[in-house]
């Protein structure tokens, strides 16, 4: 689910400005998980609020930001997208960090905890958003400030390019397009993105970052969703998949991995959100 809405990059919004909404600290909790020796340790945390502001021009371009407060602190997340899913309209933070639903009133509904800071190292963890109940959650508008803020993800790093990066790295695709390419120094997998490709020297990156930012996806590796085969592109250290997608051929003629092989729409629908969701067994 997360991936298709990626893929959609139409804008149907019910306002016609910008609107500011505060929700309270008593719909939410942050959970921070610890991975340490191969094992996970979870640490709840009370969130203070949750500010989201929708800018009017919503696009990938100029995406909305999401501030919340943790003992008394300001932190902000700033690269989530939004479009339309069928009838709904639905924002999700990049490929695989969570979204929410949102009607007409900006209410809203997580439907996956929203992963609003990683951190890697020798011990890794994540800090994620996360309701205490499911359904749609009230929020109260507030007057917006002449200034949006202009967010900057303690993470960011691992998004900009690096001239010495070797590997080169991509958000996500639709149809026609890759988004969010860039070099790192560090392997795709391990930064949680898709992977484009690694080169022997700088200028062989410098020229795949290019293609990347200029060239058309391969259309059998973006979702299809007459696709009966369910492939993905790798697990990352954690076991999440990444990458899942449906596809009309057979994942191994695609040389991806295989998900599944399933008779019928729905049963390929409901295994592609299995993939995206779904941590696997170690």
């Amino acid at each position: 689910m997360k991936y298709l809405l990626l893929l959609v990059l139409s804008i149907a919004f019910y306002a016609k400005g910008d609107v500011c909404v505060k929700y309270s600290s008593n719909d939410f909790f942050l959970k921070k998980t610890i991975y340490k020796n191969g094992k996970e340790i979870i640490k709840n945390k009370k969130v203070d609020y949750i500010k989201i502001y929708f800018f009017k021009n919503r696009s990938t371009v100029k995406p909305i930001t999401l501030e919340y407060s943790l003992n008394s602190k300001k932190r902000y997340y700033r690269y989530i997208f939004c479009g339309k899913e069928g009838n709904k309209e639905i924002c999700s933070i990049e490929c695989d960090g969570g979204g929410f639903y949102i009607n007409k009133n900006f209410d809203i509904n997580i439907w996956y905890p929203l992963r609003v800071f990683s951190k890697e190292g020798a011990i890794n963890y994540d800090y994620e958003i996360v309701p205490k109940r499911r359904g749609y959650i009230k929020g109260v508008k507030f007057k917006c400030p002449k200034v949006m803020p202009k967010a900057k993800n303690k993470d960011n790093n691992i998004n900009i390019d690096e001239r010495s990066g070797k590997y080169v790295c991509y958000l996500y695709k639709s149809d026609s397009k890759y988004y969010g390419c860039f070099r790192s120094i560090k392997s795709c997998k391990s930064l949680h993105r898709q992977y484009f490709g690694k080169y022997a020297t700088t200028k062989d990156s410098k020229l795949a970052l290019d293609r990347c930012k200029s060239s058309t996806p391969n259309k059998d590796f973006v979702d299809n969703p007459k696709g009966r085969y369910v492939c993905y592109e790798y697990k990352d250290k954690y076991g999440e998949y990444n990458g899942c997608f449906r596809s009309i051929k057979s994942c191994k003629s695609l040389h991806k991995k295989h998900f599944g092989h399933y008779l019928n729409r729905a049963e390929t629908k409901s295994a592609l959100n299995r993939c995206i969701d779904s941590m696997p067994r170690r």
